[in-house]
């Protein structure tokens, strides 16, 4: 039972890092954009 929470705390911060990573790739992509369209 307690490797099971620990597994699952794992999980989530998992889940929360990879979150953070796709807004920064997110910000990154609409900051080129941007860089593209001011021509």
């Amino acid at each position: 039972m307690i490797r099971l929470a620990k597994d699952t705390f794992h999980h989530q911060k998992a889940e929360k890092e990879r979150e953070e990573l796709r807004k920064i790739m997110t910000d990154i992509f609409e900051e080129k954009m941007n860089k593209h369209k001011i021509k």
